[in-house]
């Protein structure tokens, strides 16, 4: 993974690591999606599971 996903990713993986929901399109969740800077090549999505 390159060092700008990285810094795309890191706000959001704190920011569930810590309880807090995010803005995930109309509603609050605690997941999020995030694409590659480079043309998307790299495509993640997370989400708390418990």
């Amino acid at each position: 993974m390159c060092h700008e996903l990285w810094n795309i990713l890191y706000p959001y993986v704190f920011t569930l690591q810590n309880g807090t929901e995010l803005d995930y399109g109309a509603v609050q969740a605690r997941q999020f999606d995030a694409k590659c800077p480079d043309g998307g090549r790299v495509c993640v999505h997370r989400e708390v599971v418990e």
